[in-house]
C-alpha cells in the first residue's frame, strides 16, 4: 500500500497514520541513536529485493524525523497482543511496540532537508511538546469508557471530541454491533431495559443480519 496520512473507515471517520517502534529500539542501550528517520516502503510483486526489471512500483516514502528522547517521553508503549486499528481492520501486535503518530514528526519538504538536522535541531525537538499519540477515534472511545467507569464526565467527553475534531460523529465500536444488540435483547428479556433503549441504539449502531455466504 502507499503511505497515507489518513485511512478511511466505514463509520466515515478517518484514522490518522501512525509509525511504530520496537521497544528494544529505544530501550536497548547498545542501539545508540539521537533521532529516528521514519520511512514507509511500498513494494511490488512478492516484495523480494531488489525486484525484477519489470517491477517499477517500488516507492520509499520519507515521512519525517523525531528525536529519540521525544519518542521515549511521548510515545505510547503497547505490550504484545495489544490491539491496534488501521482503517477498517484490527490486528494484534506480535512484538512490544511503541506508537508514535505521523502528525508529531518533523516534516521534510525535500530530501536535502536532512542536512538541516543539526545538533541544535535535535536538542530543540527533545524539548518540543507534541500532540496526541492516539487516533481521534481511539481518544473518543477511551473517553466513553472512562465516563462509563465513573472516572470522567460527559463534559470531559465533549472536550475530547471537540479537541480531536470529531464532535457530533460516532465512532464504530471495536466489538461488532450485533454483540451490542444481543446484550440489549438479553437485558430486555430480563425486564431491565425497554424497547426505547433498543430503538435508541438503532440510531447510532447498525445490526447486520446474515445475508448468505
Amino acid at each position: 500500500m502507499p503511505f497515507l496520512e489518513k485511512y478511511g473507515s466505514d463509520d466515515g471517520i478517518d484514522r490518522e497514520a501512525k509509525h511504530n517502534f520496537f521497544a528494544r529500539q529505544l530501550y536497548d542501550e547498545k542501539l545508540d541513536a539521537d533521532i529516528y528517520l521514519m520511512t514507509h516502503l511500498r513494494f511490488a510483486g512478492k516484495g523480494v529485493l531488489p525486484g525484477t526489471a519489470r517491477q517499477r512500483n517500488w516507492n520509499l516514502y520519507v515521512c519525517g524525523w523525531v528525536s529519540k528522547k521525544r519518542v521515549l517521553r511521548e510515545g505510547v508503549y503497547l505490550p504484545r497482543r495489544s490491539i491496534t486499528e488501521q482503517g477498517n481492520t484490527w490486528f494484534a501486535y506480535r512484538g512490544q511496540e511503541i506508537e508514535f503518530y505521523h502528525r508529531n514528526l518533523i516534516g521534510l519538504n525535500v530530501i536535502t532537508d536532512l542536512q538541516t538536522i543539526t545538533k541544535q535541531a535535535v536538542e530543540d525537538d527533545e524539548k518540543r511538546i507534541g500532540d496526541l499519540n492516539l487516533t481521534s477515534v481511539d481518544a473518543t472511545r477511551i473517553a466513553y469508557d472512562l465516563v462509563g467507569r465513573g472516572i470522567l464526565t460527559r463534559e470531559h467527553l465533549k472536550f475530547v471530541q471537540k479537541e480531536t475534531g470529531i464532535e457530533g460523529k460516532i465512532p464504530k465500536p471495536i466489538l461488532h454491533a450485533n454483540q451490542y444488540f444481543h446484550l440489549l435483547k438479553w437485558l430486555s428479556e430480563k425486564g431491565v431495559v425497554s424497547t426505547k433503549e433498543i430503538e435508541q441504539a438503532k440510531t447510532i449502531l447498525k445490526e447486520e443480519p446474515f445475508t448468505g455466504i
